[in-house]
């Protein structure tokens, strides 16, 4: 048993590291197509293509494409009346591989190997954490979860598949694959290391992985509300440091204002009022009503 259980796990490890090879050199063309275009800078890019009978070239067979402004490669791909079909491989800004896969007209298919992962803002190229970055976490796993959730997984599979990508990547161990009702996922650091995901998960296999899927789903669990207490309690103490700096800063301007404050010079009486009371420089009887504006009277202690 032991021998078939190691047997088992070295062709998932061969599978999930083993890539498909594309051609070194362009390849011949299907027949009835030829080549059209040219690389930079005479042009964007080159493709078998054949001619429609409404004149129209479609690509036919391999092309290779690139950014029209920078001329960064963007993509080497087998078509086939103008869809792809066939092997794949798309490069990012950079000119970086990014993706590699199989296409049957035009659907994404079969197993595709991931060095960087779409987002929003262009692809990420690394899932390590930042020690302290609690919001960063939350992204990344959501980053992750969506990625697996356009590929076809259901919401509780896209999460327990993540975990088992976030888990390795942080915690590294064995790069062994799990498969759901909808993929297979061999984790991956990305970048020099790809994320491998097999998109026709067999009913065997998800059978298979069902206990492992399911932890992968509790720890997913786990791990996702301990991130999310993390952002709170940063968002908490980044209010609470706000809110000391503020007081700082008033404290600041008070005493800024109460060293430019010239207290007015106290004046001395001329009199002091005993039985009667202050009217300007005199004295008045209390019952009398002051008809004087202030002066230098005061009252007796």
């Amino acid at each position: 048993m032991w021998r078939i259980d190691r047997w088992f796990l070295g062709c998932i490890a061969a599978t999930v590291l083993s890539l498909p090879a594309l051609a070194a050199e362009p390849a011949p063309c299907p027949d009835g197509a030829s080549w059209h275009g040219q690389a930079p800078p005479h042009g964007d890019g080159y493709f078998c293509g054949k001619t429609r009978p409404d004149g129209q070239v479609v690509r036919h067979g391999w092309g290779t494409f690139y950014h029209p402004i920078s001329g960064v490669k963007l993509e080497e791909c087998q078509y086939r009346d103008g869809t792809r079909d066939g092997r794949c491989t798309f490069f990012d800004e950079r000119g970086d591989r990014s993706e590699r896969g199989t296409y049957a007209a035009g659907v994404r298919t079969g197993q595709w190997w991931y060095w960087s992962l779409p987002s929003p803002q262009g692809r990420v190229h690394e899932l390590g954490l930042t020690p302290g970055a609690p919001e960063a976490a939350v992204a990344r796993r959501r980053l992750v979860e969506g990625f697996f959730g356009e590929l076809g997984a259901e919401p509780k599979e896209a999460a327990a598949l993540t975990e088992a990508v976030l888990s390795y990547v942080d915690k590294g161990g064995e790069r062994r694959q799990v498969c759901g009702p909808h993929l297979c996922v061999g984790p991956g650091r990305i970048g020099a290391e790809p994320i491998f995901v097999d998109l026709g998960a067999t009913a065997e296999q998800a059978q298979r992985d069902r206990k492992l899927l399911a932890q992968h789903e509790a720890r997913a669990r786990v791990r996702a509300g301990e991130e999310a207490r993390a952002v709170r309690a940063a968002q908490a103490k980044l209010a609470a440091e706000r809110r000391r700096v503020e007081r700082e800063r008033r404290r600041v301007e008070r005493e800024e204002a109460y060293e430019d404050y010239e207290e007015e010079p106290e004046q001395e009486c001329c009199r002091y009022c005993s039985t009667g009371k202050p009217c300007g420089n005199t004295c008045i009887a209390r019952n009398k009503t002051c008809h004087k504006g202030p002066g230098c009277a005061c009252w007796a202690d």
